[in-house]
């Protein structure tokens, strides 16, 4: 891949700016496109263009996986709550902008718990 950047560096620079070179519309440059394993060109993006990583491993599992292994899974409080004790108590760490309290809530009146 060394001598590719060096014989084809105006092609690999045009890669490197394009907006999302993630996506089949920004093609390695030279044979590095057929070459590389959906992998590959993950581990490549990975060291040249570390900002669009996150972008390009939601693709990666997507079409390998599915959909559903991209999206987080519906909490269930009722288990959750089958799961504690008064001496192992429930710990929730948070997503930014994520708030259970009004779940919490509803869970606690439709448990008849009350709070002092």
């Amino acid at each position: 891949i060394l001598t590719s950047f060096e014989s084809s560096a105006r092609d690999w620079k045009e890669w490197y700016r394009h907006p999302e070179p993630e996506t089949s519309a920004a093609r390695l440059p030279g044979e590095w496109e057929n070459r590389c394993s959906e992998l590959q060109r993950l581990i490549i993006l990975r060291c040249l263009r570390p900002d669009r990583i996150v972008f390009a491993t939601n693709t990666f599992i997507v079409i390998n996986l599915g959909q559903k292994y991209t999206e987080p899974p519906v909490l269930d409080l009722n288990l959750v709550l089958g799961d504690s004790t008064p001496t192992a108590p429930l710990i929730f760490v948070l997503s930014p902008g994520v708030d259970p309290t009004n779940q919490l809530l509803q869970l606690a009146e439709t448990k008849s718990i009350t709070f002092n």
